[in-house]
């Protein structure tokens, strides 16, 4: 554990959080460089409170949609592998990172 796998995590978050839509920019609250991290942070904390993934997603994508509860679980597993606690490192180096895997958006 270290820089190197929280550097994947944080890649598997960017790439997960197109379901989302398109960046509009940082976060105004922590300075993330990808603000849709607020959203997939709530989706997390809904299917870790036991809600079901497919009613969570349908609170975020369309309800004919039928990958909805797949958006919800991917962006649940990509959050949880991109934070900094599970891989040991600091705050610090974790923004350090998130801001080279975020550059080229």
């Amino acid at each position: 554990m270290g820089a190197d796998s929280y550097r994947v995590g944080a890649t598997r978050l960017r790439d997960a959080l197109v379901v989302l839509g398109a960046v509009t920019g940082p976060c105004g609250f922590c300075g993330h460089p990808d603000q849709r991290h607020r959203v997939a942070d709530a989706i997390t904390e809904r299917v870790l409170a036991g809600e079901d993934a497919e009613t969570v997603g349908w609170d975020y994508w369309d309800r004919e949609d039928s990958r909805a509860e797949v958006y919800a679980l991917e962006l649940t597993v990509a959050v949880l592998a991109a934070d900094p606690r599970r891989h040991g490192i600091t705050r610090g180096k974790a923004a350090a990172i998130d801001r080279e895997v975020w550059a080229d958006l």
